[in-house]
């Protein structure tokens, strides 16, 4: 998991056209409303309509509370076919929205386990004297 602040989520009523190069880099964006709450994940394969708010294209977020095992967030990511859930501090697991009484704590996605395990593998490789580089 990052932080949510780390995510740099974006406004729900920006239009698409003036931030599509970020959809180039990540392939999911959590969306805020004026008071920070995540309304929305926008997933890149959604944003067809340039002259649209991201809100209009955006899944209303996945989040699970911050209990929830790896385990069960990666099969819930490949279960729904999502990009990204929210963690949260309260809420019940099986709700599967967002409610104004959770708060977004952080972002976990399939990306951030790739790069995750990848350092990690990198770290080790480095350490082990003879490992492949």
């Amino acid at each position: 998991m990052i932080p949510f602040r780390e995510s740099r989520p974006l406004g729900a009523d920006l239009i698409l056209e003036n931030v599509a190069m970020r959809f180039l880099k990540d392939s999911a964006v959590p969306l805020v409303n004026d008071w920070g709450s995540c309304v929305g994940i926008v997933h890149s394969r959604d944003c067809t309509k340039m002259d649209s708010p991201l809100l209009s294209m955006a899944r209303p977020p996945l989040c699970v509370p911050c209990s929830t095992s790896l385990e069960h967030v990666i099969d819930l990511l490949l279960r729904e076919k999502c990009e990204m859930v929210v963690v949260v501090k309260s809420g019940n697991m099986y709700e599967g929205s967002y409610t104004s009484s959770s708060r977004p704590l952080g972002v976990f996605s399939l990306g951030i386990l790739s790069e995750a395990t990848a350092n990690t593998a990198n770290t080790h490789d480095e350490c082990v004297p003879g490992a492949a580089t």
